[in-house]
């Protein structure tokens, strides 16, 4: 019995491990409160050239990486690696109105703690899945945006989402979503054969993967 204790230990400790507590999260979370506010009109609206050669680079960083506290960004990575399990407790986080980051696209946008559990919750289930890019497209019947998590997520409901994918793996809940996706984009319709092969090649080979 005593020679077998070692092993019980480590087995608890793998347990522990793979099994966060909710306590655990809901601290992760709070950390993805930035600490700073969100970036002033010397990074946003920096003019200035090489006149200010640290502002400039404040500016320039900002704007290809975004504007995130290290602090912010080191617990949505943990919050990542935890995968699945954790979506029970992220899903009442996902009102949370508190700043989180900023980031610019076509124009600076404040996201909130709320956005980034979804965006945590998007990256786990599709954050290794490559489809094909695009804004819009011309499709079938008109125009259509890409399909995504978060429209995913609208579709089941948040709750129900979480309770559904509930002891599923990673590779389980990405394997339905590329499926979700493939079905968006077929219920959307394609312009011609060359389309729908460019944007199913990506879908179909993800899913061979899984």
């Amino acid at each position: 019995m005593l020679r077998s204790m070692p092993l019980l230990f480590c087995l608890a400790i793998a347990c522990s491990c793979t099994t966060p507590s909710p306590k655990h999260v809901s601290a992760l979370v709070e950390q993805l409160v930035s600490p700073i506010g969100p970036p002033g009109p010397e990074i946003t609206d920096y003019t200035g050239g090489k006149e200010d050669i640290k502002k400039l680079d404040a500016s320039l960083k900002a704007l290809f990486e975004g504007y995130e506290h290290p602090r912010v960004a080191k617990a949505r990575a943990k919050l990542v690696a935890m995968g699945t399990p954790i979506f029970s407790e992220l899903v009442g986080h996902l009102q949370d109105k508190r700043y989180s980051y900023s980031f610019c696209s076509a124009a600076w946008e404040d996201y909130s703690v709320g956005d980034t559990v979804q965006e945590i919750m998007a990256e786990v289930v599709g954050g290794r899945f490559s489809p094909c890019g695009y804004k819009g497209r011309q499709n079938a019947h008109g125009w259509n945006g890409q399909p995504s998590f978060g429209e995913m997520l609208r579709e089941f409901g948040a709750e129900q989402y979480v309770q559904h994918v509930r002891g599923m793996t990673r590779d389980q809940a990405e394997k339905e979503y590329v499926q979700w996706y493939v079905q968006k984009e077929k219920g959307y319709g394609f312009a011609n054969p060359q389309q729908e092969e460019k944007i199913l090649a990506p879908c179909l080979k993800r899913l061979s993967q899984l």
